[in-house]
Order: structure tokens, then sequence, then C-alpha cells
């Protein structure tokens, strides 16, 4: 994360198993107030941008084109800065690589959003939602249906929900989100920003 590569955790066995079509990579998503000094937000949001779309060139197993920056309270830099300078840093992170010709995606709960960005914030350029520390109801079933019945209406951004990720019953916290459930629009090794 930040402008510094790890591929600690990139499986390369499940990489080349699935292909590189369907492979795709996360950044953790640095905030303003790491930036360097005399570095504008939308400029870090940019240098990060560079460092990951360099750092998935180098990955030969790493060819899907969707990149997703993850945004959580962990990564440093997200708390006791402004929410203009947190949605900079997001605003040149989604352009850049937007500019490369990839798609850019965003992994976050909205609880987090709506405390970085607000709620009703809409970015310039287009992203894959995808949705992190949402519980599956307690004894649910047929985890599908519900992510169709009722997280694809979830937006933030201007954009829909496109992937899940829940807790299994009976487990809370994210360190239990260990299920994945995609909503269709995955298309030619990339998923498509819906509206």
């Amino acid at each position: 994360g930040g402008v510094s590569a790890n591929n600690t955790y990139f499986d390369n066995a499940a990489a080349s198993a699935v292909g590189p079509t369907t492979t795709s990579t996360y950044w953790d998503l640095e905030g303003p107030s790491v930036r360097p000094s005399g570095v504008s937000a939308y400029d870090w949001g940019i240098n990060q941008a560079v460092a990951f779309h360099n750092a998935w060139k180098a990955k030969t197993n790493a060819k899907g084109s969707t990149l997703f920056g993850d945004i959580e309270p962990g990564n440093p830099g997200w708390s006791s800065t402004t929410q203009a300078d947190r949605r900079d840093v997001l605003s040149g992170f989604l352009a850049q690589l937007n500019a490369f010709g990839v798609t850019p995606g965003i992994y976050i709960s909205t609880i987090n959003w709506d405390n970085y960005f607000g709620s009703a914030w809409t970015t310039l350029t287009p992203f894959v939602f995808w949705l992190a520390g949402t519980d599956c109801p307690s004894g649910c079933s047929g985890a599908q249906n519900e992510f169709n019945s009722s997280k694809t209406h979830i937006t933030r951004g201007g954009y829909r929900v496109m992937i899940w990720q829940y807790a299994t019953p009976g487990c809370t916290g994210q360190s239990q989100d260990l299920n994945i459930t995609p909503y269709n629009g995955y298309l030619s090794g990339h998923w498509n920003p819906t509206t």
C-alpha cells in the first residue's frame, strides 16, 4: 500500500489456476495525513495509483483489469484529516487508474465510506464497488439470493455494489468476512461499474 508494493499475499498458484483475466488485485490505499510534505492530496492518490499499476504490471498472473483500492481504518492516514482531502486522495487514485486503461475498484464498508467521504458524495471517475464488513443475517440461506435482493441496491460514490463480502451466519466482525458473492457484471476480465 501507499507507494510500496507487497506481494506477500499474492497467491501465484490460485492466479495460475484461474487465469489472468479472472485475477484481480488490491492495494491498501493510504489517506492524506501520511502524504509526503509538499504533495497535494490529489497527487498522493495519483502517486499510489502509479505504484499500484507498476506492481500489477510486474506480476505475470495479475492481468485481470480491475484493480481494487482497499480503504479501511487499519490503513494509515484516513483519520484526523479533512473530508475534502480524503475525497481528493480517492479522486486522484481513481482518475489515474482510469487513465492507465484499467477499471478502478474500491473495497470499503458503507460505514467507512460515510465517515471518510460522506454518503452523498459522487466520484467523477466510475469504479467497481466491493462492499466489505457486511453480515449475512443469522440463519440466512442462499447468500446469492440475499445479495441480489438487498445488497445491490446499496450505492456509494454513485455506484452500486457489485461484490458483497459477508460473514457466515453466526460469525461477527470483519475478521470473519470470508465469503464473497459477486453480482452478475463481470465481463472479459473486469467488473463493470454500475450506477
